[in-house]
């Protein structure tokens, strides 16, 4: 199964607040109600997993609530290759 989401990193606080979309639409326009200043441009974020607990176990594990950004990150690196 995949989760496509669109997320707005906060600059200067936890991720907890950055800005979660279903859209890149959305989460230009949720940009738009903040200040630039604290969130960086949208990221796309794609999440692979087998089924509704696998799912739970990545939102709630250890490291959280930052793993999006790390799948983000993980997926521009493994294009540069």
């Amino acid at each position: 199964m995949k989760l496509t989401y669109w997320v707005c990193p906060r600059k200067h606080d936890s991720q907890a607040y950055a800005l979660r979309a279903r859209t890149k639409k959305e989460a230009l326009a949720l940009l738009s109600e903040h200040s630039s200043e604290d969130y960086d441009s949208p990221q796309k974020v794609v999440v692979e997993y087998k089924d509704g607990f696998d799912l739970l176990q990545k939102c709630l594990g250890e490291g959280q609530p930052e793993w999006d950004l790390k799948i983000s990150d993980e997926a521009e690196e493994s294009q540069g290759d």
